[in-house]
């Protein structure tokens, strides 16, 4: 399966995505490293490569998927638009698309680390393996984030033909800690998937003034929504 590492990066015509020296140098470097290792999530070959490219290109055309692991499930670099250089995993059970790590260094460490040994959306009250929800977030890292939501969020507004679900997800999983309140309204959007989301990252920033938003929604949702309300106020209840 493996060969030399830069020949694997040109064999599967990486060069095209635009790739920076460092992002080029960490994906070789991952690559090398599965030689006597196994993280349980590996490069992608060129025969799945090619295989997942019409797939991609169609659904995701602005992600180039890398890696996958045996159920296959793929996580993948935004390779253009706002959310460029972030890494996404593609659960093919759970259509989430929103980025989980900043960066493709942040991913591999995280599998090297062993923090991160499955591609699947995992419970988003204890994911403490990803960057997104932003959590622990430095000042930089929250004004580069939060600039990306403030396009995002006037798309959705000025735009009626967007994707709201993809893009309502990754408003949510980006909204650094410092404008929370800016969630509010995806609570009550009608949009299950992302009312859901919305409450388990408001619960995981522990944000006070949502609990009574959350009550609300907990008592009128009729569908994920209110179940998702009902467990975030318990999980920000223990939390106390």
């Amino acid at each position: 399966m493996y060969q030399d590492d830069d020949n694997y990066f040109e064999e599967l015509g990486l060069s095209k995505y635009g790739f920076s020296t460092e992002e080029r140098e960490k994906i070789c470097e991952f690559y090398s490293l599965c030689k006597t290792n196994d993280y349980g999530i590996y490069p992608v070959s060129k025969l799945d490569f090619d295989g997942m490219r019409e797939w991609s290109e169609e659904f995701l055309p602005e992600v180039c998927l890398l890696w996958s692991n045996r159920n296959c499930n793929y996580a993948g670099v935004y390779t253009s638009g706002l959310l460029k250089g972030k890494v996404c995993i593609v659960d093919h059970e759970e259509e989430m698309y929103a980025p989980l790590f900043r960066s493709i260094n942040s991913f591999i460490a995280a599998v090297v680390s062993n923090k991160l040994d499955d591609l699947y959306n995992q419970d988003m009250l204890s994911v403490d393996w990803a960057d997104y929800p932003s959590i622990n977030a430095s000042e930089e890292e929250k004004d580069s984030d939060f600039e990306i939501v403030k396009a995002i969020i006037e798309q959705i507004d000025n735009d009626p033909e967007i994707d709201y679900y993809r893009n309502g997800m990754v408003v949510c999983y980006l909204m650094p800690d410092t404008h929370l309140d800016l969630l509010k309204p995806f609570l009550y959007r009608e949009d299950m998937w992302v009312q859901e989301v919305a409450c388990y990252v408001l619960a995981s920033h522990n944000y006070k003034p949502a609990i009574e938003w959350l009550k609300e929604i907990s008592e009128i949702g009729k569908g994920n929504e209110k179940f998702a309300a009902t467990r975030s106020l318990k999980y920000m209840k223990e939390k106390e």
